[in-house]
């Protein structure tokens, strides 16, 4: 039985998750529910519980707020919010899983399901909450979570020196020559890094701008980087590859 509690500032809002948990899914039992900040921490302090359902927006603060003054943080974690770029961005980066509301219930089963299977990841909460809220903390997001076969490992952005197209996985290699295969595509690397100094060079590759060693343009384009590694630059990404490049050129 996963014992739940739901904090959102709207009555109407907490009423509806809690009925809809109650008509589709038999796993679950709300213990208790908190409509601010302020009452949230008191029931959250002297609580036994797995779940946590959280809206961001709270009539005395925020969501964030209220998980910096939580001092035990082995809880899953759903974020219920209304549409925040910077907020979704470090979600994504820090394997939280978050919510768009108005609220889709099949979509709020299925993030509970997630949660049930991963369970087995000794500590995957407590890293995933703490990756978020120093993600929070940066215009560009420092801490991904990087979705192994078995594990989710959560990194330094600035460690992950290149990606490379593994099927429907993706190998993440770091600067000290290891490396991770994700179950994550390439393309949902490029979709969370792009705005960083990440840049798909090629179909099969992304780089990191601060491991680039050298620009070959001769008997082909290629990126030597600082590890040795050679990797292709297409013809058709030359030109959005050199006006990337002189982003951080002096």
């Amino acid at each position: 039985m996963i014992r739940t509690i739901i904090v959102d500032d709207e009555p109407n809002a907490v009423k509806l998750i809690e009925n809809a948990l109650t008509k589709h899914m038999d796993n679950i039992r709300v213990v208790a529910k908190a409509y601010s900040l302020h009452e949230a921490e008191a029931i959250i302090n002297a609580s036994d519980f797995d779940l946590l359902l959280l809206d961001i927006d709270l009539v005395d603060g925020t969501g964030f707020d209220l998980l910096e003054k939580i001092e035990n943080k082995n809880f899953s974690l759903i974020f219920i919010t209304a549409y925040n770029q910077h907020a979704i961005k470090a979600f994504k980066y820090s394997a939280v899983d978050y919510l768009l509301k108005p609220l889709n219930i099949r979509e709020l089963i299925a993030a509970i399901d997630k949660i049930s299977q991963r369970k087995k990841e000794t500590g995957f909460e407590i890293d995933a909450i703490q990756s978020l809220l120093a993600n929070l903390q940066s215009i560009h997001p420092n801490k991904l979570a990087v979705n192994a076969q078995s594990e989710t490992v959560f990194v330094d952005v600035k460690d992950v020196v290149r990606l490379e197209s593994y099927g429907n996985y993706t190998k993440v290699f770091f600067n000290d020559k290891s490396h991770i295969v994700s179950s994550k595509t390439l393309g949902e690397y490029e979709n969370m890094l792009r705005e960083d100094s990440f840049f798909r060079c090629h179909y099969s590759h992304m780089i990191n701008i601060h491991y680039v060693k050298k620009y070959m343009r001769k008997d082909g384009l290629a990126l030597i980087l600082k590890d040795g590694s050679v990797i292709p630059v297409s013809t058709r990404r030359k030109d959005e590859f050199e006006r990337f490049v002189k982003r951080f050129t002096l």
